[in-house]
């Protein structure tokens, strides 16, 4: 049996799934289509493709407290190389430089994070389900209808953000290892602080201006067919840790692989 990808478990046990490409603008009841087999596509806002019945949308909660399972708490280990790449990520979205990660962990084997001070927004999940049993699907969006039949659309209800988070890395057994300092400071920026004062312990903690969504929890929506058009009977959590958001390159969409085993492709946005 293949080893799950420790790039998308590294959050299971903290009951989220992670966000590889870290981005400020995701937030709750934006929506995720899944397009054919091997395609999940960033859809939009649930707004722009309901109508409103008797009950409103969902307010959003923002800025809340986050779990005490998440914040402060240290990831699963994860190989060196797989931590670089998230590392990479995240630095380069709290607006740092990435050219020198690879020789700043030179000689890391593997690589934890301990994300600081996460705040966390949600939609109410039984809100949804109330607005979702009075509103009207838009009848102008044949794709969007289609994929609401086939119960290819999913609803994020949950996002955990910080702008704080340090790394520890460890060396042959577990044991300390010394990161480049030079390397380090390459990696600051107007936008990123690095804090390297540990660095000969391997422990560094980066600090952006903006906070950055890194994990999210959604549930995928499920409808009945009335004569070609959807009706929802019902919605079901996707599982924690069975999907992650892949860099794959600046020209190649983004990967979201799902516990149904296949490889399905978040489409990015600039």
């Amino acid at each position: 049996m293949a080893r799950p990808d420790e790039s998308i478990t590294f959050l299971k046990d903290r009951g989220y799934s992670v966000l590889r490409m870290p981005r400020a603008d995701m937030q709750p009841l934006h929506t995720l289509l899944r397009a054919g087999k091997k395609d999940l596509t960033r859809l939009g806002d649930l707004a722009t493709i309901t109508i409103a019945g008797a009950n409103p949308l969902p307010p959003l909660s923002v800025d809340n407290e986050a779990p005490i399972a998440i914040s402060g708490k240290e990831s699963s280990s994860t190989k060196a190389e797989v931590g670089l790449t998230i590392l990479g990520n995240i630095i380069q979205a709290l607006g740092g430089n990435t050219l020198g990660v690879g020789s700043a962990y030179g000689n890391a084997k593997t690589i934890t994070f301990k994300y600081e001070d996460v705040l966390e927004d949600h939609a109410a999940i039984d809100r949804l389900d109330q607005y979702l049993s009075t509103c009207q699907f838009r009848s102008d969006q044949r794709t969007v209808t289609d994929a609401l039949i086939d119960d290819a659309v999913f609803v994020v209800t949950s996002v955990i953000k910080t702008n704080k988070f340090s790394v520890n890395a460890q060396g042959d057994r577990g044991g300390k290892v010394s990161l480049d300092v030079p390397a380090l400071s390459s990696l600051a920026s107007a936008n990123l602080k690095v804090d390297h004062s540990a660095a000969a312990d391997g422990k560094i903690v980066f600090e952006g201006k903006t906070p950055v969504v890194f994990g999210f929890q959604a549930v995928r929506l499920f409808f009945a067919d009335r004569n070609g058009r959807p009706e929802y009977s019902a919605m079901d959590p996707l599982k924690a840790g069975a999907a992650a958001a892949r860099a794959a390159g600046k020209v190649e969409p983004t990967l979201l692989r799902l516990d149904e085993g296949a490889f399905f492709r978040l489409s990015g946005e600039d």
